[in-house]
């Protein structure tokens, strides 16, 4: 579904966050996750209707597809254009 640059890159974005934040990438990996959990297991229909229509390899995404998954809904609704990493 999504490229291998853009999965590296959203390996970047983890690498970085944990960086700016002094924390250990394990710890935002985590915080990810939970965000993942508590969003997948949210009962308003529009928000299931847009993780079946995800397309994800499994249907718990891995944390990189996530990121570029979230990144690209958030690009849309605020109608950018770039990426944000390089």
């Amino acid at each position: 579904m999504y490229t291998q640059t853009e999965l590296d890159n959203a390996s970047k974005v983890i690498s970085y966050l944990a960086a700016k934040h002094s924390v250990p990438e394990t710890q935002v990996r985590a915080e990810i996750q939970k965000t993942i959990a508590f969003a997948k297991s949210n009962p308003d229909p529009s928000a299931q209707a847009m993780w079946r229509h995800a397309g994800f390899s499994n249907e718990i995404p891995t944390i990189e597809e996530y990121v570029v998954w979230i990144t690209k809904i958030t690009r849309e609704r605020l109608g950018l254009k770039q990426h944000l990493v390089r």
